[in-house]
């Protein structure tokens, strides 16, 4: 028996799906729009759609999401 064959079903990981799905939309640009996405929930006080868009940013671009804090780079 392979060590891959399994008898439970297979789960995907939400974040996952979310980030290849984002990626699917928009391309290399993607990480950018993600911290768009971030920076626009942040200001709109959307406190959870503010976090899953930086770990969407950071599945992406670690430094781009690492950067979101700062102001500089706003």
């Amino acid at each position: 028996m392979a060590a891959n064959d399994v008898d439970a079903p297979i789960r995907a990981d939400a974040l996952l799906v979310s980030t290849l799905r984002h990626f699917a939309l928009h391309g290399l640009n993607a990480a950018a729009e993600a911290r768009r996405l971030t920076l626009l929930a942040h200001e709109r006080g959307d406190r959870d759609q503010s976090h899953h868009w930086r770990a969407v940013c950071r599945q992406l671009d670690r430094r781009m999401a690492d950067a979101i804090g700062s102001p500089r780079r706003r």
